[in-house]
């Protein structure tokens, strides 16, 4: 086996085999994360959403027991 023959066999054995499976699992990462930036700008929008939500509810129930003590006052 020549030096040539033995350089190819292992750049064929070798290397391109784990170059593949490096870019392969670079490039799967890739969309992993991008997947989790997207959920985590849903969720964070979902959030937003529901604090404002909580706020409403809030004011509500303020606006009600002032609504009650007034009336309770009047009686």
């Amino acid at each position: 086996m020549t030096s040539i023959e033995f350089i190819l066999l292992v750049l064929n054995g070798l290397i391109l085999p784990l170059t593949a499976w490096v870019l392969h699992n670079v490039t799967a990462l890739q969309k992993s994360l991008a997947v989790t930036v997207v959920h985590g700008q849903n969720h964070a929008a979902e959030i937003v959403e529901l604090r404002a939500r909580v706020t409403a509810c809030e004011a509500h129930i303020v606006e009600l027991r002032i609504q009650i003590s007034n009336r309770e006052g009047n009686s």
